[in-house]
């Protein structure tokens, strides 16, 4: 039970939900909702990204040293890790549904 924690890092956490939440507020007008949800992953993923690598620049330039360098690659990892699984769910339910249908 304990390994669970190595996947959750509380600002990678906050840096996927701010993104989804600008990812969605730029994406809310689409009509179709598979296609809003798969557009809103991807723009996400993109953003998390951009956000992590920020982030990952400022701790840099911020005090970081060679003893506690794997915080902050692990925030940029799971930042990585967090929109591709949603992005990556998104596709298998879209390619279920359509192969249903």
């Amino acid at each position: 039970m304990n390994y669970i924690f190595i996947l959750i890092d509380v600002i990678a956490v906050f840096i996927f939900c701010f993104s989804f939440l600008i990812a969605f507020f730029v994406y809310q007008n689409t009509p179709d909702i598979m296609d809003r949800y798969e557009k809103t992953s991807i723009f996400s993923f993109y953003l998390s990204i951009f956000i992590g690598a920020i982030y990952f620049l400022y701790s840099l330039s911020n005090g970081m040293t060679l003893d506690n360098i794997g915080n902050y690659l692990t925030v940029l990892m799971l930042v990585i890790i967090y929109p591709t699984l949603v992005v990556l769910a998104i596709k298998l339910y879209k390619q279920r549904c359509l192969k249903l249908a």
